[in-house]
């Protein structure tokens, strides 16, 4: 029995000290494994301060002004934006209440954009909706520790249309200034 201890005793301990040195030559070091990729913390960072919300006016010049408001948010990244709206404008006797979203391309401060336009026109004659595309073009203008602003020229054709009475539509031109908030 005393055997048997011991035995068990000598197989214990050569198990917790098997972990150790056998000689006091130093282990080389392994170099750290090559960085493959990196991701830059600050870009998270920068996409965060350069989206802004803005409030806008805006014309439709063509035939004879057309004056309107809206707001949206801008959701910038590296040179690619995209841009969410509602607008509202007046003839004082005809009202339209529009919903853009546009893909912008930014070169330096200035950027051209594609998109899409819902529109839907009410007045005491009667009422109709519009789908169409937006091409536009414009310039934005940063100033340190001041909110942006911008200006930009829109040009959109509308490629559908629903009403109950014959309609004609043609393209148009819109005119933006907008302040970021």
């Amino acid at each position: 029995m005393k055997k048997l201890l011991l035995a068990m005793a000598v197989v214990s301990c050569s198990c917790l000290f098997a972990g150790g040195k056998a000689n006091s030559e130093e282990e080389p070091e392994v170099p750290p494994l090559p960085t493959l990729y990196s991701i830059k913390h600050n870009s998270i960072k920068n996409v965060e301060d350069s989206s802004f919300a803005y409030f806008g006016v805006h014309t439709h010049p063509v035939p004879f002004p057309l004056p309107g408001v809206d707001i949206g948010y801008r959701f910038k990244h590296n040179n690619f934006a995209v841009d969410v709206s509602i607008k509202y404008t007046t003839a004082f006797v005809a009202n339209a209440i529009q919903f853009d979203t546009n893909y912008l391309s930014y070169f330096d401060s200035t950027y051209l954009g594609i998109g899409v336009r819902t529109a839907y026109s009410f007045s005491k004659d009667g009422q109709f909706g519009v789908v169409g595309l937006d091409f536009l073009v414009g310039r934005e203008f940063r100033r340190p520790e001041k909110a942006p602003t911008f200006v930009q020229l829109e040009i959109y054709y509308p490629t559908y249309f629903y009403t109950h009475e014959w309609l004609t539509l043609c393209p148009g031109i819109n005119i933006k200034y907008g302040w970021g908030f």
